[in-house]
């Protein structure tokens, strides 16, 4: 063996020595952990139809079978004499009214959970003019909120049981949604009123009955 195939066997060695430590380096290292996609929980079937904005979810795609070109033109529900702060932050049950213009007709649904029914459809003796539905941004349970913080609180504390109702509708000018929220006592026979933008929240106006 010359010399040259001596220096050949020598580098031979020394690159299968090199490979060999370089992959028990590898197999030596602890295995990286593997990125798991975070899946949110699905919403629970007591979350549905609770507020405002979630029964609308449910009974939208059956006002639009209904009428194609059905446009939204009241929200409210009623609360029962006694309820709780948590619950009037819930809603019991919805009833949408929806205006078709193309026919002239009205139509009311009741949303109960995830249940939705028509209740009656009826002619519009004229047309209607309603805000847009991108103008209805804040939710019932916001609405409700800042009404309690805003004095609603207090007169829950001085009239005891207590009658709510909100109700979403067009100002007086049609251009936008707002939130009425009523607070009724009936053995104190006063009421508590908010009147809320829909679209930003803010508190319109408000007053006490009798003042």
């Amino acid at each position: 063996m010359n010399r040259l195939e001596r220096i050949l066997v020598v580098f031979i060695v020394l690159l299968v020595l090199g490979i060999g430590a370089m992959v028990a380096f590898f197999l030596m290292q602890p295995e990286a952990p593997v990125a798991v996609p975070v899946v949110p929980p699905a919403p629970t079937q007591s979350f549905r139809g609770e507020t405002a904005l979630r029964a609308y979810v449910l009974v939208r795609d059956k006002a639009l079978a209904w009428q194609p070109d059905a446009q939204l033109a009241h929200v409210t529900a009623t609360w029962p004499e006694g309820s709780r702060r948590d619950a009037l932050l819930q809603g019991p049950a919805w009833e949408f009214a929806f205006y078709s213009p193309g026919t002239g007709t009205a139509a009311r649904f009741t949303v109960v959970g995830d249940e939705v029914n028509l209740l009656v459809e009826q002619p519009v003796s004229q047309p209607l003019a309603l805000p847009a539905i991108g103008g209805w941004q804040v939710d019932s349970d916001v609405a409700v909120r800042q009404t309690l913080e805003a004095g609603g609180d207090n007169f829950l504390e001085r009239a005891g049981a207590t009658t709510m109702t909100a109700s979403l509708r067009p100002d007086e000018e049609n251009v936008r949604f707002v939130w009425f929220i009523s607070l009724y006592g009936p053995y104190t026979n006063r009421t508590f009123n908010t009147t809320i933008d829909a679209a930003v929240g803010d508190i319109i106006a408000m007053e006490s009955l009798p003042e």
